[in-house]
């Protein structure tokens, strides 16, 4: 029987394959660790994709205070 390899061939053959119950665990380990990774090089906004990946949560961003009221152009464009 031939074992499942991916559509893909740049991941190298890491795959989630629930057939084998002893290395399960550490086969999710390592193959969430490969996308992450494949998703980090490949994809637009990687650092993002990748944590997302990784804690299987989307990414959160804080939003900064407005700029003062008498803030120069240059405090302004910074904050932009």
């Amino acid at each position: 029987m031939t074992k499942f390899e991916g559509k893909c061939e740049d991941p190298k053959g890491h795959v989630y394959d629930s057939a084998d119950h002893s290395q399960q665990a550490d086969q999710y380990t390592r193959t969430t660790k490969e996308v992450a990774e494949y998703a980090g090089q490949t994809l637009k906004y990687p650092q993002d994709i990748r944590k997302a990946i990784e804690t299987l949560q989307n990414p959160t961003w804080q939003e900064s205070a407005d700029p003062p009221a008498n803030a120069s152009r240059a405090q302004e464009r910074i904050w932009e």
